[in-house]
């Protein structure tokens, strides 16, 4: 009777086998998935199915749009066909092994499933055995699929509909496991003065759906996401750690307990059983191959209060995939090469000590609209080659960038310089201590400055680090203040920061004077 009660509430059970059409919008750390489907419905109570929806689905975003009716409830089966699965739910079955001997022969046994907890443990006429731990290649034959487990992820929503016909639904749902991120090459030109610009949207499909011609766009930006969300949606997982394979333990008795683990072979033909399900390493272990697009650009849109990337045409993305869409190729953006210094906190060294510092190399790329790139620029890395005599273009460094507005700096730091150097000279010109709980200290400091390099050298020195040193000391309030400099600083820095010029196999240098005061808090 409970049967037939929960039967009438249901009703009708309908399936949708594909989506009519699929679009995805990506984000970095998650994705949105609208399905068009069409299905026919009938009145009243009504299960929904709709098979091919990712595994990756996190239920408690399901939207149903485009339909007259009520929802009542929705549910997500993905318990999937696996290794783990299909051998956990196998426990107590019997299955065939084949394996292949050392002298290349087919060897073949009936054995019993006992266990798939971390591993597979059989049970043999000889006894117990942890399969893949032989070291020879395995494989192994089901008689027949264990219920529960479905071959694809389904959704079942059970709607009420005013009256029966043709509905033309859409669903969307939030998916983990789809992320992408910019990555650009700069290439600078023999002088160094400007570069071309080329950026990718670098997708990844962690997933095992297949989103097969579909419109993508890339979001730029971060919205808020709840954690609890992410939370409970699937979390991705390589094949190891979908059925890990762990062997008895190696080494002495007398030393620490050790597993082996390892790796799965490809396994031989396996004998059919009828009916059969195979187990093919190849249906399980997956590779990440990569797929680029240079055709045509994708278009930047404004989207809210961030930016959108729309792929010129549809895209397919296969699961465990790589794919590289271009959507920045500009020439001629005007760069300018800086050997960056941080003047550093004196305090604790020996009055009249000199220290010597290699310069960070800095490229800063010109992204003003009078400019020839003015464009907002999303997170990612930007790899920067520089020209070579006979080589060409060769890697010269890396750095990430944030997502970027067009006025804002573009700043990619390359790594440090053997060419130009700095010697920090710091002595002691004047102490007031008052018990240790308030005083001052002056420094006299210089920088000399060498540029080895037969072209002139921008070096760019800032007292950014030295300051935050200064106010961050615990217990006390810093005050920091420069009595005098030799050559004016920077307007417009948030810290005081100083540009020279160094000649070709040169030096330039500056000086300062700068006092500290400071006193414990409470006093």
């Amino acid at each position: 009777m409970l049967v037939a009660l929960l039967s009438l509430l249901q009703g009708a059970i309908v399936a949708s086998e594909e989506p009519t059409s699929r679009s995805v919008a990506i984000y970095n750390d998650i994705a949105f998935v609208r399905e068009e489907r069409i299905v026919e419905v009938p009145a009243g109570s009504s299960t929904i199915v709709f098979k091919g929806v990712s595994d990756a689905l996190i239920p408690q975003t399901v939207v149903l749009q485009s339909f007259e009716g009520v929802t009542l409830e929705r549910n997500f089966d993905s318990d999937l066909l696996s290794p783990k699965t299909l051998f956990s739910s196998s426990v107590g079955e019997r299955v065939l092994v084949s394996r292949l001997s050392p002298g290349g022969a087919q060897q073949q046994q009936t054995v019993t499933v006992v266990s798939a907890h971390r591993g597979l443990v059989v049970k043999t006429d000889e006894g117990l055995e942890a399969l893949d731990c032989s070291g020879l290649p395995e494989g192994v034959a089901l008689p027949r699929r264990p219920a529960g487990l479905v071959s694809r992820p389904q959704l079942s929503i059970q709607v009420q509909a005013d009256k029966a016909g043709e509905k033309r639904l859409s669903i969307g749902y939030l998916i983990a496991g789809l992320t992408w991120n910019a990555d650009y090459g700069l290439t600078l030109n023999e002088e160094e003065t400007s570069a071309h610009l080329f950026g990718w949207l670098t997708m990844e499909n962690e997933t095992n759906t297949a989103f097969a011609k579909s419109p993508v766009v890339v979001i730029a930006g971060r919205p808020a996401i709840d954690d609890e969300t992410v939370r409970v949606g699937p979390r991705r997982t390589s094949f190891q750690e979908r059925f890990p394979t762990f062997c008895w333990p190696q080494g002495k008795t007398s030393g620490p307990f050790r597993m082996r683990r390892v790796l799965p072979y490809q396994a031989p033909p396996v004998p059919t059983l009828e009916p059969v399900m195979m187990l093919a390493e190849s249906a399980s272990m997956r590779y990440q191959d990569t797929a680029v697009s240079t055709a045509k650009l994708a278009a930047q849109e404004n989207f809210a209060d961030y930016k959108l990337f729309r792929a010129p045409e549809a895209v397919s993305l296969n699961p465990y995939q790589t794919k590289q869409l271009a959507f920045l190729d500009v020439a001629e953006v005007k760069v300018e090469k800086v050997y960056g210094f941080e003047l550093g906190a004196p305090q604790g060294w020996p009055n009249g000590a000199t220290e010597q510092r290699k310069a960070v190399v800095r490229y800063d790329i010109d992204n003003s609209r009078e400019g020839a790139l003015a464009r907002a620029l999303p997170e990612g890395t930007i790899r920067v080659f520089a020209p070579s005599k006979e080589d060409g273009p060769l890697f010269y460094g890396e750095d990430q960038v944030d997502n970027l507005a067009v006025d804002l700096p573009v700043e990619v730091r390359t790594g440090p310089s053997a060419a130009v150097l700095m010697d920090l000279t710091s002595s002691i010109a004047a102490v007031r201590d008052e018990v240790r709980t308030s005083g001052e200290t002056t420094y006299n400091l210089t920088a000399t400055l060498t540029n080895a390099a037969s072209r002139e050298a921008v070096a760019e020195m800032s007292m950014e680090e030295a300051f935050k040193a200064y106010i961050n000391q615990a217990g006390r309030v810093v005050v920091v203040e420069i009595l005098s400099e030799s050559h004016p600083r920077m307007p417009n820095k948030p810290f005081p920061t100083w540009r020279v010029a160094i000649p070709a196999e040169g030096i330039a240098s500056r000086s300062w004077q700068v006092r500290v005061l400071w006193s414990d808090r409470g006093n």
